[in-house]
């Protein structure tokens, strides 16, 4: 694992200043990113890092085996080769950083934020006229019913549905491959933060 944090720090310390993102090594980073001095991580490298992670933490859940054998030890935590708490805090630290701009990235993603828009348009506007209360104190209870089979009258039809062009289907896309790696970003630094009894500057 220490050999992949090593090759993804060389690919950003690599990158120039204003990279252009066609610029960008595909293999360490991600075509969605924005800023050419803040690149995302590919998503497969993120896979890779979180493989890892994993394959690291394994062996400490093993003390339960080892108590079964007999196995003494004075903190009750075995004692691994390869634990995360011995990677270098700044080390972790970095990837933490290099991770949580992909968390940040899909933050306030709303893929479908047209959908919600048009649900609550349709019904603000029979709310509008809710001037029940009047025709109430005049004439009492009775009268309710008929206002409400008016209201159902007054409703207008539903919105005819919107057929999506192709640049909506590909901005979709875009958004979605975003989400997905903030999503796998996210995971991978609760797998980091959980791995093993780090320091508190992590």
């Amino acid at each position: 694992m220490t050999a992949l944090l090593e090759d993804i720090f060389e690919a950003e310390d690599a990158l120039p200043p204003d990279v252009d993102m066609q610029a960008l090594p595909a293999e360490w980073f991600s075509l969605m990113t924005v800023d050419g001095s803040s690149p995302l991580l590919h998503s497969n490298v993120i896979r890779k890092l979180a493989k890892y992670i994993g394959q690291v933490t394994r062996p400490t859940k093993r003390i339960r085996l080892s108590a079964r054998e007999g196995a003494t030890g004075s903190g009750g935590t075995p004692r691994g080769k390869g634990r995360m708490a011995e990677v270098d805090t700044a080390v972790l630290s970095r990837v933490l950083k290099i991770l949580d701009r992909s968390v940040r990235t899909g933050e306030d993603l709303d893929p479908f934020h047209y959908s919600v828009v048009d649900r609550n348009g349709s019904p603000r506007k029979p709310k509008k006229p809710s001037k029940r209360p009047k025709a109430k104190d005049g004439e009492g209870e009775e009268e309710e019913e008929p206002e409400k089979g008016n209201m159902a009258i007054d409703e207008p039809p539903p919105p005819p549905t919107q057929e999506a062009t192709e640049a909506d289907l590909e901005h979709l896309t875009k958004i979605l491959e975003v989400a997905k790696d903030s999503v796998l970003a996210a995971d991978c630094c609760i797998a980091l933060l959980g791995s093993d009894r780090l320091t508190k500057q992590v």
